[in-house]
């Protein structure tokens, strides 16, 4: 059980074989401790399904899974639109970008609808206008050519129907209904603002006229925010606000349930048809009533929607924000009895989680935005949240048993680095899978429009596998690479550490499967200005260390081209040759001579002959060649002791 190393052990010594006994039990139960508490780990510790990609939450369902696949999509920092897919079973993972630099926004995001055959489908619009490039405003769909495989797209089609207004198409929102021969219903925020949709009979090749499902007579200009959700049967369900929390100091929570071209409140009343659309707020059921509570207390705690499920009743179950203050956040869970409405608080919340650029004079643009809380679909008796911990958000699981009354907690992520926001209960993985939510991890997130972040999903990172083969020994570059490029650099970034870092660096990124590598290498050299480093002393000006950041420069331009990133580098050479060092390699430190203007020393010749043949090659530069050649022929026979 215990190494030499484990156990100070002196064969003069009197062995305690009782303090020997107690030593194992305590190591045993700190061991059992461990594994006890080792599902709460730090988010950097789980598995990353997109090391870039961000989403709000009005477009669902943003996962869905099937056969041991979860399907998954959002938007990259650059706007792109990219579907991917995780294979539970086998840890692989398949991206495909549906449609490049569309919008960056994180509302973009697209939404998934597996059809009868197994293929999938996927909306996504721009946030309320055309987007980059566009020609109009339109929903934006696809559908896989083959069965559960994203790697395969039909062409791009469009819905461009909208109802009037300068908002153009925003958040989408497909639902299929079996008992409606697979009518396909997409719900979006029209182009007033309103809860609006259409519907297709043949998969997208037509559809129908467009509707406004609420709106009300007495608040014309407000904007409901809406979550939907079915069991894909017959019903659809509708949680909605009066508008946004900004714009409405008294915001509320309704419900709202389609049937068979009707809709009804909770208990069955038939409040409209599709004939009779739209329907008014006040026809509703009211979950939250946020001015009956304003009426009680003189206090007004407006609220936003988060999500909406039902149990295995039928019953629907709803999620949202209370807001007494910016800065103060409260997790609420409503769910009707078969009677009434009852409001249950499942936690605090905090306050908002965008890291804001800004000086204190400066107001946080969007203070409603929690980390976000998410209903278990099948399941609705749990909850995944986010809220912070010491200032940092991490994802939680909470469960009642009794309705919302009382909850019990169970980290998932625990002494993050970054906030851990929005999290996904992954549509159709069933109550027992092991992989059942999905979330947001973010590097950087000022603002929906400006954000790097990646989804991370409940699945702890596999350990370095010892096997030799190509696969394992690329895995293992890949998660040192990546680890690498999240920790903060210590030392200046033209120095010799990071020169032999990014040497490795930008042999990984030409064979990564991602650009974030090379992103990450020309950020360092732009920092850089793509010179060497430069030090106080000019007697050591020559020093090999300081040009070892070349190796980079010369691959990164190899890859892009782009002179700019070898000019200082090749100054500086010139330089080198038109005024060589004449110092003595020989060390003598209590002299003026300085012997690492020279490759003196072993390690120089990793640092500065390999810049010298690099530059050499690209610039078919002999006289580099020559120079490096006759120094390094110097070096070998100086430290050479035949």
């Amino acid at each position: 059980m215990f190494s030499g190393s484990d156990i100070n052990y002196n064969r003069n010594d009197y062995i305690n074989k009782k303090a020997m006994k107690r030593r194992i039990i305590i190591t045993l139960s700190a061991m059992m401790t461990f594994h006890m508490f080792s599902f709460a780990q730090r988010s950097e510790n789980f598995t990353t399904f997109t090391e870039d990609g961000a989403w709000c939450w009005f477009s669902d369902p943003r996962a869905v899974s099937l056969n041991d696949k979860i399907y998954s999509g959002w938007v990259a920092a650059d706007g792109s639109i990219i579907a991917g897919s995780y294979n539970t079973k086998t840890g692989e993972i398949k991206k495909t970008c549906l449609y490049s630099k569309f919008n960056k926004d994180d509302h973009a995001n697209p939404s998934f609808l597996i059809l009868p055959d197994h293929r999938i489908m996927v909306f996504f619009s721009a946030h309320s206008r055309m987007g980059l490039g566009k020609k109009e405003p339109a929903i934006w769909y696809s559908t896989t050519k083959n069965p559960e495989d994203i790697t395969a797209w039909d062409e791009l089609q469009t819905q461009t129907d909208n109802t009037e207004g300068w908002r153009a198409f925003c958040y989408t929102n497909p639902v299929m209904l079996s008992e409606e021969d697979n009518r396909i219903y997409l719900f979006w925020r029209g182009g007033d603002s309103k809860p609006t949709f259409c519907y297709t009979d043949n998969y997208g090749k037509s559809w129908s006229k467009v509707f406004t499902l609420i709106s009300s007579n007495d608040n014309v200009a407000n904007r409901p925010y809406m979550k939907v959700a079915s069991n894909g049967k017959d019903e659809i369900y509708f949680a909605f606000t009066d508008g946004h929390p900004r714009n409405e100091p008294l915001n509320s929570i309704y419900y709202l349930k389609y049937k068979e071209g009707k809709f009804y409140k909770a208990d069955g009343t038939q409040i409209g048809s599709i004939e009779s659309l739209p329907v008014a707020h006040k026809d509703c059921d009211v979950v939250y009533d946020a001015e009956e509570q304003y009426k009680k207390t003189a206090f007004g705690i407006r609220s936003w929607i988060w999500d909406i499920a039902t149990d295995t009743a039928g019953h629907p179950v709803i999620v949202y924000t209370r807001l007494p203050e910016e800065t103060t956040h409260q997790y609420y869970y409503a769910r009707w009895n078969g009677a009434k409405w009852e409001n249950h608080k499942i936690c605090n919340a905090g306050s908002w989680f965008p890291r804001y650029e800004r000086d204190k004079s400066t107001r946080e643009p969007e203070p409603h935005y929690s980390g976000g809380v998410h209903l278990h679909h099948e399941n609705p008796n749990v909850v995944y949240l986010s809220k912070p911990v010491k200032d940092i958000f991490e994802i939680f699981k909470y469960e009642t048993s009794d309705y919302g009354k009382t909850w019990t907690q169970t980290a998932i992520t625990s002494k993050s680095k970054k906030d851990n926001v929005r999290p996904y209960a992954v549509k159709g993985a069933g109550e027992d899978a092991a992989t059942q939510v999905l979330w947001m991890y973010n590097d950087r997130y000022p603002g929906f429009t400006d954000f790097n972040a990646r989804i991370k999903v409940n699945v702890p990172k596999e350990k370095p596998s010892s096997e030799l083969s190509k696969a394992a020994v690329k895995n293992a570059m890949k998660r040192v690479a990546r680890r690498q490029i999240n920790e903060k650099l210590i030392h200046k970034l033209a120095d010799w550490t990071n020169g032999a870092l990014y040497a490795g660096m930008v042999e990984w990124a030409k064979m990564a499967d991602d650009s974030i590598y090379f992103d990450w290498l020309k950020d360092k050299g732009r920092q850089c200005q793509w010179a060497q480093s430069v030090r106080v002393n000019p007697a050591l000006r020559y020093h090999a260390d300081d040009y070892a950041v070349g190796q980079m420069y010369v691959e990164m331009y190899r890859t892009f081209g782009d002179k700019k990133m070898i000019e200082p580098l090749e100054r500086y050479f010139n330089f080198i040759l038109k005024y060589p060092s004449k110092r003595s390699l020989k060390f003598n430190w209590g002299s003026d001579s300085y012997p690492t203007e020279r490759w003196s020393w072993c390690d120089a010749l990793f640092m500065g002959p390999t810049v010298w043949a690099k530059m050499a090659n690209v610039l078919d530069r002999k006289d580099y060649l020559k120079f490096m050649d006759k120094e390094y022929r110097k070096t070998y026979n100086y430290l050479y002791d035949r």
